[in-house]
């Protein structure tokens, strides 16, 4: 192909060409369509509130009350024995704790009231007061009602000079053994044939097998309110008749009569701490254990649970080791144990005192 043809053929191509994108120009739109999308004005973002948490107040509880009431008159180591041994309990428990000699039984708080001798109208608090629970310790003619219990109403003496007179006789050579007691009293009757029956459980005949020989055990009794020349004279008699072991009344004479028992050089039980100046020759004493019998029942009491009447177990304390061995320790609470469950009775009847 020479030069001009082929010139002629670029020149054909070039406006074939341009007739194509001439006719797909031609067949595409001249203008888009715009869609415009309305705007709703209500999903506008606003500004949130922001907001402060606040706490909600809360009202300030004061624990419940808890008193230990001791009018004036009582005594001082009661009050101390259970204001130490209830303390522990009764804190954990939730309560505060207060010994007062007063009571105001509208007290906002007041839950429980312990009340020591001398009586201090407890009947009467507890009638005014029925949402507070109220425990009588120690004292007698006293009767239970729905928020009121007797701790120790009615004290056994009996099972009391029972005690003594096994531990007397278990003790005492020859078994020259003795009490001395209120004669006018059903309490100290009880307390004088309890310990001839103890002594007599435990020693049988108790014939002496040296001279002197006299009829164990003995006794000897002074009406209520006599002096302290009747004392002495009933210490004369015991020693006139060789006793060398005596079990003192709670409450019979003075300690002018202790004194002289442990002058005479004569052993002792009896009850409460010993005198310093006797400790030598105290055996030990024979108690009612109110204490114990209060932790014991003291959920009970806490629970809302009254009317309750407990009578007090005699217990045995303030041993002499010296006079009274760990092995005979451990018979007399074997004797004792079947004492308080009935296995052994005493004898006595405990409202009068006399024998059955």
């Amino acid at each position: 192909m020479d030069f001009r043809n082929r010139r002629l053929w670029i020149l054909i191509a070039f406006f074939l060409m341009v007739i194509i994108l001439g006719a797909c120009q031609a067949a595409l739109p001249t203008s888009l369509p715009v869609i415009t999308v309305p705007i709703d004005e209500t999903l506008t973002p606003q500004a949130v509130a922001s907001v402060t948490p606040t706490r909600l107040p809360t009202e300030t509880q004061e624990a419940a009350l808890a008193v230990l009431l001791a009018p004036a008159g009582s005594d001082p180591m009661q009050v101390e024995l259970l204001r130490s041994a209830l303390e522990g309990p009764l804190t954990q428990a939730g309560l505060r704790w207060e010994v007062r000699s007063d009571l105001d039984p509208f007290e906002a708080g007041l839950r429980l009231v312990f009340a020591l001798p001398p009586d201090p109208g407890i009947a009467d608090l507890a009638s005014a007061s029925p949402q507070v629970q109220f425990v009588a310790v120690n004292m007698p003619g006293i009767q239970p009602s729905a928020n009121l219990s007797l701790v120790g109403g009615e004290p056994r003496f009996d099972q009391q000079g029972f005690l003594a007179g096994v531990i007397a006789a278990m003790l005492t050579p020859d078994w020259r053994v003795g009490v001395v007691s209120i004669a006018d009293t059903p309490e100290g009757k009880a307390a004088r044939n309890g310990f001839m029956n103890g002594a007599i459980y435990f020693c049988g005949l108790c014939q002496a097998y040296h001279g002197p020989i006299f009829d164990y055990p003995l006794y000897v009794e002074i009406p209520s309110g006599a002096g302290q020349a009747d004392w002495q004279a009933a210490v004369d008699t015991l020693l006139s008749q060789a006793v060398k072991t005596v079990y003192v009344f709670p409450g019979a004479g003075e300690p002018s009569l202790l004194e002289s028992l442990g002058q005479a050089g004569i052993n002792i039980i009896s009850s409460g701490a010993p005198p310093q100046n006797l400790s030598a020759q105290w055996i030990a004493s024979i108690d009612v254990d109110s204490t114990a019998s209060i932790l014991e029942h003291l959920p009970d009491f806490l629970a809302g649970k009254g009317g309750l009447d407990i009578t007090l177990p005699v217990v045995v304390r303030d041993v002499n080791p010296e006079l009274f061995s760990p092995g005979r320790q451990k018979l007399v609470e074997e004797i004792r144990d079947q004492l308080l469950s009935g296995m052994i009775d005493t004898g006595i009847d405990p409202l009068t005192g006399d024998n059955r």
